[in-house]
């Protein structure tokens, strides 16, 4: 459901750029450097600057996707101011043949500005948030807005299901004192060392559980702006924490503890790279709420594109450094470190400040499309159904799912793996491309101030390839 922004809803730029980089930069980087080392530095390094590439690449397309969206809704109130002024001058006309039509003092003084001036500046301007589900609704056919709520549903609800396990259990770990407390079901059960001998690893996970709901599940009843500390906060978290690790990593080489047995390329480790990697640039399902929002958008791809070299730069410092640091890398990178031991709890707590921040944006992101898909434009709601019934269907399942089980994350690695895809590849595809051929066949030409730098319909096709390989790799790495 599209909606306009409150007044209080703003921010700057600045702020967009902070919103982007936690949506990027997840636990999922932790998972990185082992299999960057096991690929081969020179091999890793070429695939996440493709990867960053792709991933821009699509977000842009997001971006004119959201202006097309826009120019559509602007069209059709255009449409309707036109048809509302015909019936009063059909009224008049049917009362006195002789009196002349006089438009009201409150109608548009164009009405049909949109569509008889396709370049106006004003057409594509971004100002109403257009989620992903309005897109889909614009441009996709029955079939295809059936399995775009299918793939956004178990992609969101996936995340939320791991984020409200994964958090937990980090906190539940470092209160209990071990990594390896949830391996198994016996562990689990076993007392927590450093509480009370009545709780288990497993109470205290569920203790965790509810703190986690009364912290973070009230912003999904929010809009995106009431985050902003919560953003700020998390951002100085996140940077430090790399900060600590490429340090304490490039501390370890400069002593000569480091290793030289690096791989160089390895390509047949290429697929178990790209199953974990593959989605350390996304950030697309999310464009529209943390986009919109911003007061002057004339540099928002420049931005997209400052945000994606940083996390590129950051992905690299972590992994090159990481790979001529140690042997062996722990398949959760914070685990190699355990000295000093105040670095080792806040690199512990690492995935607890990343997961944090994401949930809510993640939240909102599935909210708005739930209500798309059953709420109808136009009709009115009560308090209720508009302010509290669709955040709490966004929170309920995954926070049921995390209360029966912590082991979610094979389930959700596999559905998201493949519908995670289709929404960072295809969806932008195919909605700037419908979008595209819409207005063209509206206005009969096509004049959008946000279009993509990557305008040449071969970047579509060449996205679609990409997004088969992918799609390969995946599948490789989930069958080996």
């Amino acid at each position: 459901m599209a909606t306009s922004l409150e007044s209080d809803s703003h921010y700057s730029w600045k702020v967009a750029f902070i919103y982007v980089f936690n949506l990027i930069v997840g636990a999922g980087a932790l998972a990185l450097p082992q299999a960057f080392a096991q690929t081969g530095w020179a091999l890793g390094i070429v695939a996440i600057g493709v990867l960053a590439i792709m991933s821009y690449c699509t977000s842009t397309f997001m971006i004119e996707a959201m202006s097309i969206g826009n120019a559509v809704l602007r069209i059709k109130r255009g449409q309707q101011s036109a048809n509302a002024q015909q019936t009063e001058a059909d009224v008049i006309d049917s009362d006195d043949d002789e009196v002349e039509f006089k438009p009201a003092e409150d109608s548009p003084l164009m009405i049909n500005s949109y569509s008889s001036d396709p370049g106006d500046e004003d057409l594509y301007e971004i100002t109403t948030k257009v989620e992903l589900g309005q897109l889909a609704n614009m441009f996709f056919n029955k079939v295809g807005l059936i399995l775009y709520y299918i793939v956004i549903a178990l992609y969101l609800y996936g995340d939320l299901a791991i984020y409200a396990a994964a958090v937990p259990k980090s906190l539940a770990s470092v209160i209990c004192g071990g990594s390896n407390i949830f391996n198994t079901t016996d562990r689990a059960n076993q007392q927590c060392k450093n509480v009370s001998q009545h709780i288990s690893n497993l109470d205290m996970y569920r203790i965790m559980l509810v703190v986690f709901v009364v912290c973070l599940c009230p912003f999904v009843f929010f809009n995106l702006a009431k985050t902003k500390m919560l953003q700020m906060v998390t951002t100085f978290f996140r940077w430090a924490a790399f900060v600590v690790m490429v340090t304490l990593a490039l501390l370890r080489i400069g002593k000569g503890e480091g290793t030289h047995k690096a791989k160089i390329f390895d390509v047949k480790n290429l697929p178990n790279f790209f199953g974990v990697a593959v989605y350390s640039f996304m950030c697309q399902h999310s464009l529209p709420s943390i986009i919109t929002p911003v007061v002057n958008k004339t540099k928002i791809n420049t931005m997209l594109l400052v945000d994606f070299v940083m996390v590129a730069t950051f992905y690299f410092l972590l992994v090159i450094s990481a790979v001529f640091a140690f042997d062996s890398i722990e398949d959760l990178y914070t685990l190699n470190f355990e000295h000093p031991l105040f670095f080792k709890y806040f690199l512990d707590l690492f995935p607890v400040f990343t997961l944090s921040t994401n949930f809510p944006i993640i939240g909102i992101t599935l909210r708005e499309n739930l209500k798309t898909l059953f709420l109808k434009e136009g009709k009115r709601y009560g308090l209720f159904v508009r302010s509290y019934l669709f955040p709490l269907l966004t929170v309920i399942p995954p926070i049921g799912i995390a209360f029966i089980t912590y082991d979610v994350e094979l389930l959700v690695s596999i559905t998201g793996s493949y519908a995670g895809s289709i929404i960072q590849y295809v969806i932008p595809v195919m909605l700037v491309l419908m979008g595209r051929l819409y207005m063209k066949k509206t206005l009969g030409s096509y004049a959008n101030k946000h279009r993509s730098p990557f305008r040449q319909r071969s970047w579509i096709f060449f996205v679609i390839f990409w997004y088969f390989c992918c799609v390969i790799f995946v599948t490789i790495n989930h069958i080996i």
